[in-house]
């Protein structure tokens, strides 16, 4: 940075300004690494055996509560809660036998809401 010898006054705000903006610098990047930390913590716990676990838990209450309400909404099929059932876990795998077909826009709903947790509860 050139000096001016005229108002070494100048210099000096400069010199302030320019720290200033370093300081915002460094304050974002310690805000960033502390949101990457944040991340990792996180991931540390979805992806340990408590995590797993619990992904297995909220599955598997998905499949039985959307059997039921399978069973339930899909009047003409005549289906009990365990054909419901049947229905839930073939779609959380993404099988579909085509056994057990959909006919009211609840049933496709239900359907949409398993098929997701099924395709967000598989390995890559």
């Amino acid at each position: 940075m050139a000096r001016n010898r005229d108002r070494p006054e100048l210099d000096d705000l400069a010199g302030v300004r320019r720290g200033g903006r370093d300081h915002a610098a460094r304050v974002f990047r310690l805000l960033r690494q502390l949101r990457l930390f944040r991340a990792g913590t996180l991931a540390r716990r979805v992806f340990s055996t408590e995590g797993v676990r619990d992904a297995a838990v909220l599955t598997l209450i998905a499949v039985l509560g959307g059997g039921a309400a399978f069973a339930a909404v899909e009047n003409k099929n005549d289906l009990s809660g365990w054909d419901g059932v049947w229905w839930a876990i073939q779609t959380v795998t993404t099988v579909g036998y085509g056994d057990t077909k959909v006919t009211t826009d609840a049933g496709r709903i239900i359907a949409i809401c398993l098929m997701i947790t099924g395709i967000g509860s598989s390995p890559s």
